[in-house]
């Protein structure tokens, strides 16, 4: 496993996970989503 290519991978997961959980009881007037960058060098 290449950790530079598959940390950030599990992190983006993780992340999109708990948007899509935050996203289930939205709170009035808060928005809740994910920016994300993809180097491709």
């Amino acid at each position: 496993m290449d950790k530079l290519t598959e940390y950030p991978k599990l992190i983006k997961r993780i992340l999109t996970e708990y948007v899509k959980l935050r996203n289930r009881r939205p709170q009035p007037d808060i928005e809740t989503f994910l920016i994300t960058f993809e180097n491709t060098f």
